[in-house]
């Protein structure tokens, strides 16, 4: 094949980084009102998204649906079940769509924001009477809670439970056995709370679906901007590595900049709200896409990673994923394959493995669009680490690649 032979010439430097990144976001214009729409959630399924608006005169949780991903969405529908008098906000849907948890002002918590939770028995029923989560809530304020698919993990801001900074929030997280039980007492992300300085606040705060890879806003004094930050791990048991400011974000919003965010279950789509003159409604909602190569899951002996690649400058064109053991990179040409030109990424490179791996090479869609999985063969193999990247094929370009994708770390389990 054409691309195996062209990267098998490997070259000495680099001059330029991976094609890859989030796209400019654009407003969400049939969701923005003239009021403040702010606190994006977007469903594990991707055609749900529930906010906080402004519209009604109090802030009230929303909610929208689509028929698919990268489709507008119908119009807003107010969750009256959830509603009270006081601010209600910060909506969170759990993975089963059952349970959903937001933050609010009303009457009858432990003090400031307090979480809340409401279930119903399917999801075409009406939400149930919400009631406080009182594991997590304090004499201080708690917000932007967020759970991992199996709902043991919830990620959330706090300005008590030892928060390090306080009256400024901190990100906290709580644990329990199974979905069915109540959580722990929040406990500091102390990797997290290590970057905090004295003066910053955390402002909104997600956690991926597989626990992996957790973002947060958070308002920096010296810039007086919000800006997004990215962190990742490996295995839910380890800390989270050093948070990544994303530099695509740091001009959007004309007002202090993204108080908000949610990604999609596969990582390929944001949802963000970002501050704007009063008289544009001074929060509106934003949607950007990413361009490259993401995952969710494990690759495990008893799970799947997923792969989600995207080039959508590329529809039906060939491509291509590898494996290597590192991401030192190599130059191809005046570009650089952010994966080790090694035997795995040689054994790997458009060669789907059974028992490892499905999806290596093919067609993309129309809209440049491909998925792909990663498992775990022998439990031998648990505990190492390896880095994935992509390529899109095309024989007008340089080496007959078009393309070269970002890279992702991950752990056979």
């Amino acid at each position: 094949m054409h691309l195996r032979s062209a990267l098998a010439c490997i070259l000495a430097a680099a001059s330029a980084l991976a094609q890859s990144g989030w796209s400019s976001p654009t407003l969400v214009t049939e969701l923005n009102t003239t009021a403040s729409d702010t606190a994006p959630h977007l469903s594990i399924d991707g055609t749900t998204l529930h906010f906080a608006s402004y519209v009604s005169g109090d802030w009230e949780i929303w909610s929208a649906k689509r028929p698919a991903r990268g489709m507008p969405f119908g119009p807003a529908t107010q969750e009256t079940a959830l509603g009270s008098t006081s601010t209600d906000s910060g909506p969170f849907l759990a993975a089963n769509g059952l349970e959903i948890v937001f933050e609010s002002l009303r009457t009858g918590g432990q003090g400031g924001f307090d979480l809340m939770r409401s279930t119903r028995p399917t999801e075409s029923a009406p939400w149930g009477t919400p009631t406080f989560i009182t594991e997590l809530n304090s004499t201080g304020s708690e917000a932007s809670a967020s759970m991992t698919a199996d709902g043991t993990e919830i990620y959330l801001l706090s300005t008590s439970f030892g928060a390090p900074y306080a009256p400024n929030n901190s990100i906290f997280v709580a644990r329990r056995p199974n979905a069915q039980t109540p959580f722990s007492t929040p406990a500091l992300v102390a990797e997290l709370a290590a970057t905090q300085g004295p003066s910053d606040s955390h402002r909104d705060v997600e956690i991926s679906a597989d626990g992996l890879r957790i973002h947060f806003t958070r308002y920096d004094p010296t810039s007086r901007r919000i800006n997004v930050y990215e962190a990742r791990r490996t295995r839910r048991s380890a800390p989270f590595g050093t948070p990544v400011l994303r530099t695509e974000f740091a001009n959007v919003g004309t007002s202090l900049g993204v108080y908000s965010i949610t990604l999609s279950f596969d990582g390929s789509e944001m949802f963000l709200a970002a501050g704007f003159p009063v008289a544009s409604g001074s929060q509106e909602l934003l949607v950007s896409r990413f361009e490259g190569l993401s995952s969710n899951g494990v690759a495990a002996t008893n799970s799947t990673m997923g792969l989600f690649y995207r080039d959508s400058t590329s529809p039906f064109a060939p491509y291509a994923l590898a494996l290597s053991a590192g991401n030192a990179g190599f130059a191809l040409g005046t570009r650089t394959v952010p994966l080790d030109a090694d035997p795995i990424f040689f054994s790997t490179l458009a060669i789907s493995i059974p028992g490892l791996s499905t999806g290596f090479l093919g067609l993309l869609d129309g809209n440049g669009e491909s998925t792909g999985t990663l498992r775990n063969p022998v439990a031998a193999a648990a505990g190492i680490h390896l880095w994935c990247g992509g390529f899109s094929i095309d024989p007008l370009f340089p080496f007959n690649v078009k393309t070269i994708s970002n890279s992702i770390e991950l752990e056979l389990q």
